[in-house]
């Protein structure tokens, strides 16, 4: 069918006649009519209306619409699952869901091949990605065992509406489990569904696979496993972990635990676990104590059962530092304050460090009548490193019937005497009961502190403060001694002049014991003091070594105030000069030290780290710069862009595309000198992403089908799709499209090189016929 219709320029008829007789009146006043004879006027004249009339039919746009009807093939498309998933055994008999999609697919082959005389069928396979699969005679060739490691419905939906873009889909069946697993692709599957409704296309989907995954068919999976990062040569490295188990019900599930270097591990512990349930998750706990310093992997792996499907998630790998030399600090408070609370906070920041903390409520007079403390084991040689007294009396410590001696009376703080006289630090902190206010005077102590006390100290409990005992609550500004404190290890805030400008900037104490400088022994050194009442000077830090110990008397409890106060930094350095120097420490080197946020990651996902240097008192170095670089598990090295912050750098690592041991390595320079050295292992877990989580999703396929329902979309049975097949006959097996060709004049450049050709050539006629006749 042909049709002729005209669209004027501007869409106004009016338009082109007002420029169509404009033109007519510029001819009837152009020429010189008295000089010509009536033939050439009529020549002249009727070339002009020629060009005019020429010029009118272009504004004019003549169209020609020719209307032409086809027939077009409708297309089925069928995308069958060949992911993973599919081999999970939750069908009837114990068969996988591949085996019944090949079972349904068998049975059903002679009526896809009849449809195939009458439509264009086309098979793809998909996972995360869809490929067209071979048609064979009257059945299309299916993998034997679905290997694709991902499913990507979403992203295969479109891939295939992209492919078939130019044809009329009669429908798509999609037969699959459901599960979605592919973290590189992001599309919903929800959005081509939508497309196919807007498209008029309809979805069927064929769902295989129960509500039970591999998970809850017969599996052992380790789910999570809590260990310290560090732990202290010859210390217990305790495990909390649990483990999920399906299928075992009251079997006894072997469970081993590897340590040693990559590549070179060995069981050093092992254990089993029962499940009393078909489906239960069973915590434990496993431990293993190191006998070496270094970094080591750790694996916790429970032995593969038979019928299990999946065993990529029978194991949990990390790694564990040791650390040499480990401090260990036993903590005695009598009271709940708040020093107790912020020294323990400060000093456990770092590594290397641990404290025991024995908290004993001595204000309590049924805590009283049960002493004295059962603490002899804790005071021997080598148990710990640092011993710290808060705020508790030494009647905590006394024999009920006394002694005739000191060490009679008091034997456990004669077995602490003794383990300070032989290299192990002591402190003791001021307090309602500290020092002469707990009667220490009559202990083995009084000869191991650094200042002398009266046989007449002694505060009671539920009495007043004695004032002849500590000072009045208040402010003491506590600053180093000069020369000796400034340049103190425990002392040393900054560098210089830097150290005098810290200590001003702390906040003062808040009261603290009276210890007179008549009371001072004469090898002790006052560390720190401060003025006080009548503005003379007054100990507050006390130093001096007993034996083959040191030991620290301070008078002060009220530190805690630098933390709140903004000066966080500055207390933590404090406290752990304290204990390096009582631990004899205080001259180790600068180190380089590295803190992953987690030493077990995902595939593929990112992992932040920090990074910094400290001096050997401890102190911030300041002013080094970080190299990092990242060694994976195949060997190849690349680098990690750092970032400062402060006195420390961050980096993010993002390259863990791989399974494995991966090494992160930072070496630290200052002013073009290197500083040193360190390193830390991390664990990218392998993920089976198919099998991990197999739980097959048939709400899924059923949401997907009922968007296009309108257009006939459904999720049926997998004995509904003989019926399905059978109706799919019955729909038209072609199109009739309309396909419409538009003409217009001048519309394409071969008619405009044409109507300007003969435009000229009527103006040139003209022209020539004009200048013959000498008119111009």
């Amino acid at each position: 069918m042909t049709d002729w219709y005209l669209s004027p320029i501007f869409d106004s008829y009016a338009a082109v006649i007002a420029i169509g007789a404009a033109l007519a009146a510029l001819t009837a006043i152009g020429f010189a009519f008295r000089r010509l004879s009536i033939k050439q006027t009529a020549a002249l004249v009727a070339l002009r209306l020629l060009a005019i009339a020429l010029l009118v039919l272009v504004l004019l746009q003549p169209t020609l619409l020719v209307t032409e009807h086809k027939k077009q093939t409708a297309t089925l498309v069928v995308l069958v699952d060949t992911s993973r998933s599919m081999l999970v055994p939750d069908g009837r008999d114990g068969r996988t869901r591949w085996q019944e999609l090949r079972r349904v697919l068998d049975g059903a082959w002679s009526d896809f091949g009849e449809l195939a005389t009458d439509l264009e069928v086309k098979f793809y396979g998909f996972d995360a990605a869809a490929r067209e699969l071979e048609h064979e005679g009257e059945r299309w060739k299916l993998p034997d065992t679905p290997a694709g490691d991902e499913s990507a419905i979403g992203s295969v939906l479109d891939d295939v509406l992209r492919r078939e873009s130019r044809k009329r889909l009669i429908g798509v069946l999609l037969l699959s489990d459901g599960n979605q697993q592919s973290p590189r692709q992001t599309l919903p599957p929800q959005d081509p569904a939508r497309r196919m409704a807007d498209l008029g296309y309809p979805l069927y989907t064929i769902a295989f696979g129960g509500d039970a995954g591999a998970g809850q068919s017969r599996d052992v999976a380790i789910k999570s496993l809590v260990a310290g990062p560090t732990v202290y040569v010859k210390n217990p490295l305790n495990i909390l972990a649990e483990i999920q188990i399906d299928g075992f019900a009251n079997d006894e599930i072997p469970l081993e635990l590897s340590w040693g270097q990559p590549g070179n591990m060995q069981v050093v512990a092992r254990r089993t676990v029962k499940a009393s349930a078909r489906s239960s998750r069973v915590p434990f706990e496993i431990s293993h104590t190191p006998d070496a310093p270094g970094e080591y992997k750790l694996t916790l792996r429970a032995v593969p059962r038979p019928g299990e499907l999946v065993t990529t998630n029978n194991q949990w790998s990390t790694f564990i530092t040791v650390l040499q030399g480990g401090l260990k600090v036993l903590y005695v408070e009598g009271a709940n304050r708040p020093e107790s609370v912020f020294l323990r906070r400060s000093v456990q920041a770092s590594e290397d460090i641990s404290v025991d903390f024995l908290q004993i409520n001595q204000n309590s007079k049924p805590v009283r009548d049960a002493w004295p403390l059962d603490v002899g084991e804790r005071f021997v040689p080598q148990k710990y490193d640092v011993y710290i007294f808060g705020d508790i009396d030494a009647a905590a410590f006394a024999n009920k019937g006394g002694g005739a001696t000191p060490a009679e009376a008091y034997p456990a703080l004669e077995q602490l005497r003794g383990t300070i006289e032989n290299r192990a630090g002591f402190m003791m902190l001021g307090g309602t009961h500290g020092f002469g206010a707990g009667r220490y005077h009559q202990t083995p102590l009084a000869d191991a502190l650094p200042i002398a006390m009266s046989r007449l100290d002694g505060q009671n409990f539920d009495e007043p403060l004695r004032e002849d005992l500590h000072w009045p609550p208040g402010p003491l500004k506590m600053r180093p001694t000069s020369p000796r404190g400034m340049l103190h290890p425990v002392m040393r805030l900054g560098a210089g002049a830097e150290n005098a400008a810290a200590w001003a900037t702390l906040p003062p104490l808040d009261g603290a014991n009276r210890i007179q400088p008549k009371d001072v022994k004469p090898r002790a050194e006052i560390l720190a003091e401060s003025a006080a009442g009548d503005g003379q000077a007054k100990p507050l830090l006390l130093a001096w070594t007993y034996g083959n110990g040191r030991v620290l008397a301070f008078a002060g409890d009220s530190t805690w105030r630098w933390h709140l106060q903004g000066k966080a930094n500055l207390h933590r350095q404090f406290w752990r000069q304290a204990i390096l120097w009582l631990a004899q420490k205080e001259d180790e080197g600068n180190s380089v030290w590295i803190r992953l946020e987690t030493r077990r990651v995902g595939l593929g996902k990112p992992l932040r780290f920090t990074t910094g240097a400290r001096q050997g008192d401890g102190s911030v170095l300041a002013g080094a710069t970080f190299t990092a670089t990242l060694q994976s598990p195949a060997g190849t090295q690349s680098p990690v862009q750092t970032i400062r912050q402060d006195e420390s750098a961050t980096g993010t690592i993002t390259a863990t595309d791989a399974s494995g041991d991966y090494q992160l390595v930072v070496e630290a320079t200052k002013d073009g000198a290197p500083v040193g050295r360190a390193t830390a292992r991390f664990y990218v877990e392998a993920q089976d992403l198919e099998l991990d989580n197999a739980t097959a999703d048939p709400t899924l396929l059923d949401s997907l089908a009922k968007i296009t329902e309108p257009f006939g979309g459904q999720a049926i049975y997998p004995e509904a799709l003989a019926d399905l097949l059978a109706k799919l006959k019955e729909a038209p097996k072609s199109l009739d499209v309309e396909i419409h060709s538009r003409w217009t004049l001048a519309g394409q450049t071969q008619d405009g090189a044409i109507i300007l050709a003969i435009f000229v050539a009527l103006l040139g006629t003209e022209w020539f016929l004009r200048k013959r006749w000498r008119l111009v």
